[in-house]
Order: C-alpha cells, then sequence, then structure tokens
C-alpha cells in the first residue's frame, strides 16, 4: 500500500508542474466517507475570489475557467449537504 500512495504522491507533483492552477485544490476540502472536514471560509473566499483573477478574457477557453470554478465551489457545497447538483 505504501509503495501505492508513493506513486500517487509522484504523479499529482507531476500534475502541478504541468499545471501550477492545480495547486489551490490543495486548500480545499475533501469530502468523502465519515466526518468531513472543517470548511475553512478564508480559502473558501479565497477560491472565489481566485474564479476570475489570472484569465484572460480574450478567448473561449477562459471563459469556460471562469464558468467553471464556481461551480467546483458548488460541488464542494453539496458534498457537505449531501446532495447533488
Amino acid at each position: 500500500m505504501a509503495g501505492n500512495i508513493s506513486v500517487l504522491v509522484a504523479l499529482i507533483r507531476q500534475m502541478l508542474d504541468r499545471h501550477s492552477d492545480l495547486e489551490a485544490l490543495l486548500e480545499l476540502p475533501i469530502v468523502g466517507e465519515g466526518e468531513p472536514p472543517p470548511v475553512d471560509a478564508d480559502v473558501i473566499r479565497q477560491q472565489a475570489h481566485n474564479a476570475s483573477s489570472g484569465t484572460g478574457y480574450d478567448d473561449w477557453g477562459a471563459t469556460h475557467g471562469i464558468a467553471q470554478r464556481p461551480l467546483e465551489l458548488a460541488k464542494i457545497s453539496d458534498d457537505y449537504t449531501g446532495q447533488e447538483s
């Protein structure tokens, strides 16, 4: 099992090297089985603020990225409340 974890960590590091914007996901809580971790309102606020920061407005990809980030935050909210979007 420990070997699998080290492989997973190495893969995540490679993903972060390739797509540095994914690093912000590491700050978000992950809801799974059992008691969910506490929500840090400051982290959620920062994620919401960053939703439109750092993207250009001259191509469709930027617009898609801006629209996708709030949906990701809504998914976390749904996970906490046990609902589906």
